[in-house]
């Protein structure tokens, strides 16, 4: 019997192993590609299975926040960049040295493998590579205009577009939390501002964030009052049905939108196009939004090990060209050879909308690109930014001037008050954490003594 008990203790170790896995992945293709992948490591490796589970990006931050605190994370999480200072410096994260050099770490973008680097070591690998796009659609917008490179020309082009009708709108911008923050930093970025100050302290009071305010109010104010609280998904979808000529904040994923819902004559290169990034008055260099969430193991995993097996084989190249090409361009492979080889361009896709992708690995090589929040590529290092994200203040400081018309300058005043507080809100939890720690101390040392006293 005792043979037994063991032989099924041993058995239920070995076998029956299962890694929870959130991801933030919301296109129908995409959830297919994943459950394709999760279904052929489930046949590869005996007794091994991967459930995976989607995480809006909205709540992110609220659900893995309330995982770590319930002691229910799953194993591997995608996150955004900005949280994996913060999740590193909290001791939460996984090395994973070995799995990147058993993926080649030469192949890898370089822009990719700096991303989770702290102190020498691998803390998470991007998904995929997309990056943003300022849009455009050439029948609404007449030849004889001549496209934008500053922002003052974007503001002109937007004047010269005449449309009377209120169902199209000459732009459209995100109106919801994480991608009116994703487009903000981008501006700022591009106007070459920063959220730090070169001491690395927090600092929105400075005169770019103003001008990036000034001129976010000046493009709300020219968007159509059908269309002036769309979402970042909405507006993917009134692009490409013709209800707005330019659209800032257009990704690759776009383009599946626009060959699901614009009119079959017009989906192609002819009718929709981009122009280059563009500098605001204090800029020098037009930089892209990287969207590129790593996958994470997490440091209480119980499947470490398995983990790792799992993330070598989404990355095996039958595996990984199965994801990447769920959506093409918008899931660029992170591998150099992948990205430029003749299999990931013969997509039927990525070879029809050939110069967007032409321009994403153009931005990529020249390094003139920023992940999600970050304005400086410094900012990697800043664990304010998890909870800064999180508490909305840069949005809010938006929509103090858009929609209750405070003057930049004292929205900006609103968002440091906003931000001092959150800081001292994380100052007293981590004292009430300490006293706690100390608490616990002083009564294992107590019953300590006790027992000794009970000893003797």
């Amino acid at each position: 019997m005792k043979k037994l008990f063991f032989l099924l203790l041993i058995t239920s170790c070995i076998y029956g192993q299962t890694l929870t896995v959130w991801h933030t992945e919301g296109d129908p293709k995409t959830l297919e590609a994943l459950d394709k992948i999760a279904k052929k490591f489930n046949n590869e490796f005996e007794g091994k299975n991967v459930r995976f589970q989607q995480v809006g990006w909205e709540d992110l931050y609220r659900k893995l926040n309330l995982a770590i605190e319930g002691g229910e994370s799953p194993d591997i999480t995608q996150i955004q960049p900005f949280m994996a200072y913060y999740l590193y410096k909290k001791g939460l994260l996984l090395q994973i040295d070995d799995l990147i050099e058993k993926l080649d770490s030469e192949d890898i973008f370089e822009i990719v493998k700096i991303l989770q680097n702290y102190d020498g070591h691998y803390y998470g690998l991007a998904t995929a590579l997309g990056l943003s796009y300022y849009a455009y659609r050439k029948d609404l917008i007449p030849d004889s205009l001549n496209l934008p490179t500053t922002w003052s020309s974007y503001l002109n082009l937007l004047d010269s577009i005449s449309i009377s009708d209120s169902e199209k709108s000459p732009l459209l911008l995100p109106a919801n939390d994480l991608h009116m923050t994703l487009l903000f930093t981008e501006l700022l970025a591009s106007n070459g501002g920063a959220y730090f100050d070169s001491n690395g302290t927090l600092d929105i009071a400075n005169q770019k964030v103003v001008e990036t305010l000034k001129f976010w109010k000046r493009l709300h104010d020219k968007i159509s009052d059908k269309f002036k609280n769309t979402s970042y998904k909405e507006n993917f979808s009134y692009f490409a049905r013709g209800n707005s000529a330019t659209l800032p904040n257009f990704f690759g994923r776009g383009i599946l939108q626009i060959e699901r819902d614009a009119s079959i004559n017009d989906r192609t290169p002819e009718v929709f196009s981009f122009f280059p990034h563009i500098t605001g008055p204090s800029g020098k260099v037009a930089y892209s939004t990287l969207d590129a969430e790593p996958w994470c193991i997490l440091k209480s995993s119980q499947n470490a090990t398995l983990a790792k097996e799992f993330l070598l084989f989404f990355y095996r190249e039958d595996n990984y060209m199965t994801f990447c090409e769920s959506v093409p361009i918008h899931l660029t492979p992170i591998f150099k050879s992948l990205a430029n080889s003749t299999k990931y361009n013969s997509i039927p896709l990525v070879n029809k909308w050939k110069n967007f992708y032409n321009y994403s690995l153009n931005k990529i090589k020249k390094q003139e690109i920023r992940p999600i929040f970050m304005a400086d590529i410094s900012d990697r290092f800043q664990t304010s930014l998890f909870k800064l994200e999180g508490s909305h203040i840069i949005s809010n400081m938006i929509r103090n001037v858009i929609y209750k018309n405070i003057p930049p300058d004292k929205a900006v005043e609103i968002a440091v008050e906003d931000a001092k507080q959150l800081e001292q809100t994380s100052k007293d939890e981590s004292s009430q954490i300490y006293l706690i720690i100390l608490i616990l101390i002083i009564l294992i040392v107590i019953l300590f003594s006790i027992g000794k006293k009970w000893k003797k």
